[in-house]
């Protein structure tokens, strides 16, 4: 992803992020289960790159992308999973900043949500 600005304004960052991970647990029946364990919660910034879309007859394929700001540098990682507004997505990719001593620069996260109802399938790697 391509960083447009150099930082990104104070009042931008107004939407509530909740970062975990999937913990197995066993159920009733005795299947285990993956369940969202939360690890930090931070604000983000919704942020628009611009780029050239496919056009297709996406189907059942079709994916649902966010790209946020955030501003806690180095605690979000690939494959993470992340809520918003009660809908669970997976960390897409990670774009870090270039200078980490800099208290207005941002990471870029980019969140997918696949196909399914109410379910995000995890990335391989």
């Amino acid at each position: 992803m391509v960083r447009l600005n150099k930082f990104v304004e104070l009042y931008r960052y107004n939407t509530l992020i909740t970062f975990g991970e999937p913990v197995p647990t066993a159920g009733e029946d005795g299947v285990s289960r993956d369940e969202f364990q939360e690890a930090f919660k931070v604000y983000g910034a919704p942020y628009t790159v611009k780029f050239h879309e496919d056009i297709a007859n996406t189907g059942p394929n079709a994916v649902e992308r966010l790209i946020f700001a955030v501003r806690e540098i180095g605690k979000v990682r690939y494959n993470m999973l992340a809520v918003v507004d009660g809908v669970q997505y997976v960390v897409n990719q990670v774009t870090t900043t270039n200078d980490p001593t800099d208290p207005r620069d941002y990471d870029l996260v980019q969140l997918l949500r696949g196909n399914g109802v109410e379910q995000t399938y995890r990335l391989p790697g």
